[in-house]
């Protein structure tokens, strides 16, 4: 087997139904579409495909990711200016 694709079923009334799956290292998408409901159903794959390359850059470390978490030392410099008050 090379790989395998999901075919998700569509409930009475809904528009969409996506399914992942993977296998042998790769990820698989299937989508079912309801064209009635969801004319462009086309435009949603290729929006599909740009989000997943854009999430691969974005993992790959290709673009600059933005800065996450507290910067270092912001921790210890709260401490140091902290003081202990004492009673006589």
């Amino acid at each position: 087997m090379v790989g395998t694709y999901p075919v998700p079923p569509l409930l009475p009334g809904q528009g969409l139904a996506i399914g992942v799956t993977s296998y042998d290292g790769g990820v698989y998408f299937g989508v079912t579409a309801d064209r009635d409901l969801l004319p462009d159903a086309d435009l949603f794959g290729q929006c599909l495909r740009e989000s997943l390359d854009e999430l691969v850059d974005t993992a790959s470390g290709v673009r600059p990711r933005a800065p996450r978490g507290r910067k270092r030392g912001a921790r210890s410099s709260q401490k140091s200016s902290t003081t202990a008050v004492t009673e006589p």
